[in-house]
C-alpha cells in the first residue's frame, strides 16, 4: 500500500453544497490536484467527507447531494445565483412542460407537492446510486426544474 512517509497531495475546494432536503451548507472538499468535482461525485465511493466552515467534518451520502457550486474568493452568493439561473434557463430551454409532466407521470396543473413526490418516487428507483440510469435521473431532475424551478 503506502509507506508511512508517502504524502498524497490534496487541494481544498470551497463549495456550497445544496442537499436534496433543501438545506445548503458552505464548506470544502479535498481532492487530488487534477481531480474535478464531477470526478469526485463519480468515483466509486458512496460517501464523501465534507469540512464545514467551523472545521467540523460531516460525511454525506452522495445521493443526498443535489448540487455543488464552487465558491471563489469573495462573495460566493453571486456565483451561486448565476449558476442557478444558468441551470434553470438551460433546463427550461430544452424541455417543454408537457414533456415534463409525462416524465413525472403527472397531469398538467399538478401541485408543487405532487411534483416533488413524483420526483422522490422516481429517483428512488432511477437514481444511479440505486442501480438506475444517470440519463433518466437527470431527465427527472430537469422536469422538476421546468415545472417549479431550481
Amino acid at each position: 500500500m503506502f509507506s508511512s512517509d508517502e504524502v498524497i497531495p490534496r487541494v481544498k475546494i470551497d463549495v456550497i453544497v445544496s442537499l436534496t432536503d433543501g438545506s445548503e451548507l458552505r464548506g470544502s472538499f479535498f481532492t487530488s490536484p487534477q481531480q474535478r468535482l464531477i470526478d469526485l461525485m463519480n468515483d466509486p465511493r458512496s460517501y464523501l467527507p465534507f469540512e464545514l466552515e467551523d472545521h467540523s467534518i460531516r460525511i454525506f451520502n452522495k445521493s443526498t447531494i443535489g448540487a455543488i457550486t464552487p465558491v471563489e474568493q469573495g462573495d460566493g452568493k453571486l456565483q451561486k445565483e448565476k449558476a442557478s439561473k444558468w441551470q434553470s434557463t438551460f433546463a427550461k430551454a430544452s424541455m417543454e412542460p408537457e414533456e415534463a409532466y409525462k416524465i413525472l407521470g403527472l397531469q398538467p396543473g399538478a401541485t408543487e407537492k405532487e411534483i416533488q413526490g413524483a420526483k422522490k418516487r422516481l429517483l428512488g428507483t432511477l437514481h444511479p446510486d440505486k442501480g438506475g440510469s444517470t440519463y433518466l435521473a437527470s431527465k427527472v431532475n430537469q422536469a422538476v426544474v421546468v415545472l417549479i424551478g431550481s
